[in-house]
C-alpha cells in the first residue's frame, strides 16, 4: 500500500538521534508521503532548534509545548519565546 498526504503531527527531529541523517531523513519524507512534519520542542534551545531546523528545512513546521507544571509561567516562557 502506498500512503500519501501523511501529516506527522509530533516528532523531534532535533534530537541527537538524528544527528547522523537529520537532512537526508527529513528530505526523504515527502517522497513516502509526508506532506508536513511538526517537530517539536519541549524547552526554549529545543525550541529553537526547532527554528533553525525549519528555516534550514522549508518542509518542516515547528512547535513548541509547554508542561502542565510550566503553566504559572506561560507568560514568561512566551516572551521569551518571542525573542528566539
Amino acid at each position: 500500500m502506498i500512503y500519501t498526504n501523511i501529516f506527522d503531527t509530533h516528532s523531534h527531529y532535533d534530537d541527537e538521534a538524528f544527528d547522523s541523517d537529520r537532512e537526508e531523513l527529513i528530505l526523504s519524507l515527502k517522497d513516502k508521503g509526508v506532506v508536513g512534519v511538526v517537530s517539536c520542542g519541549c524547552d526554549i534551545p529545543s525550541t529553537a532548534a526547532n527554528r533553525d531546523l525549519a528555516h534550514k528545512l522549508i518542509f518542516t513546521l515547528r512547535r513548541v509545548f509547554i508542561p502542565k507544571i510550566w503553566r504559572s509561567m506561560a507568560l514568561t516562557i512566551w516572551g521569551s519565546l518571542m525573542n528566539i
